[in-house]
C-alpha cells in the first residue's frame, strides 16, 4: 500500500493535502494512506514502507533543501517531493535526490499526477520471464495485457505486439506473478494492472486498449477478490 508523509507546520498545507488524497482514493478506487509530521524526531521514530516524501518549507528553522539532505543523512530511503516558492530550490532540491518540487498553492493536478508517475514507476520496474520451450520471453509487467488460448495456441496479447507460442495457458499462468494476473476465464488471463472497466453483468473485463475478454461465472468471485486485493496493495491505475 502507498502512503504520503508530510512534513509540515502549516496547517493549511496538511488540510490540503488531506482533501486531496481523499479525493485521489475516491476516483482512482485506491487506498493511499496519510501521514504528517510536525518533527523530524518523530518522523525518524517512525517506520515507514512503500511511500512517498512530502517536505515544505521552513520547517524547523531550515529551508525545505537542508531538511532534505537531513533526512537523507539519516538515510530516510524515500522519493522526495520538496514544497518551496523559491524557483533556484528546483535545481538544489534535485542535487538533494528530490524528484519534484511543488510551488505553492498546492495544486491537485500535481498531487494525482507525482502519486501516479510513482505508481506507474514502481510497476514498470518489475520484470517477468516466460520460458516457452528452448527460449525465454522477457516482458516488463506493465506491458503485458492479457494472455489468450484458441486451438492449441497462446497468444501473449502486449501493449505493442502479440507473441504466440504452442505452451498452454496454465503453464504461462504458473509463470506469471500471482499478485497482478489472474485467470478469469478457461481460455483468458489478464493482467490487474492493465484493466480499464469490468462490467460483472455482463461477465466482461474491458483491457486498456480496448479490448473485452470474458469472466467465466465460476471465476467470478476470484476474480472480484483478486482484483480488491490488487486495489488495496498497488494502488494503481493505468
Amino acid at each position: 500500500m502507498l502512503s504520503i508523509y508530510l512534513i509540515t507546520n502549516n496547517p493549511k498545507i496538511e488540510a490540503g493535502f488531506k482533501t486531496i488524497i481523499a479525493k485521489y482514493n475516491c476516483e482512482k478506487m485506491v487506498g493511499v494512506t496519510f501521514a504528517s509530521f510536525h518533527s523530524i524526531k518523530k518522523l525518524l521514530k517512525t517506520p515507514y514502507s512503500n511511500g512517498i516524501l512530502i517536505i515544505d518549507d521552513c520547517f524547523e528553522d531550515r529551508d525545505v533543501v537542508g531538511t532534505a539532505r537531513l533526512l537523507v543523512d539519516h538515510d530516510i530511503d524515500m522519493p522526495m517531493v520538496l514544497i518551496s516558492s523559491e524557483v533556484a530550490v528546483a535545481y538544489e532540491g534535485y542535487k538533494a535526490g528530490a524528484f519534484r518540487v511543488l510551488k505553492p498553492p498546492i495544486a491537485e493536478s500535481d498531487v494525482f499526477d507525482i502519486i501516479d508517475s510513482y505508481r506507474n514507476a514502481q510497476i514498470s520496474k518489475r520484470m517477468v520471464i516466460i520460458r516457452t520451450g528452448n527460449s525465454n520471453l522477457h516482458y516488463k509487467v506493465n506491458d503485458i495485457l492479457y494472455v489468450t488460448s484458441s486451438n492449441r495456441e497462446t497468444s501473449i496479447v502486449t501493449k505493442s505486439h502479440v507473441d504466440v507460442t504452442s505452451l498452454p495457458l496454465f503453464q504461462i499462468y504458473n509463470q506469471l506473478p500471482e499478485d497482478f494476473f489472474i485467470q478469469c476465464h478457461k481460455s483468458c488471463i489478464v493482467n490487474l494492472a492493465n484493466i480499464r472497466s469490468v462490467s460483472i453483468g455482463n461477465n466482461t473485463v474491458t483491457m486498456t486498449n480496448g479490448d473485452e475478454v470474458l469472466i467465466s461465472r465460476r471465476r467470478k468471485t476470484e476474480f472480484s477478490e483478486a482484483r480488491e486485493k490488487f486495489i488495496e496493495t498497488f494502488t494503481y491505475t493505468i
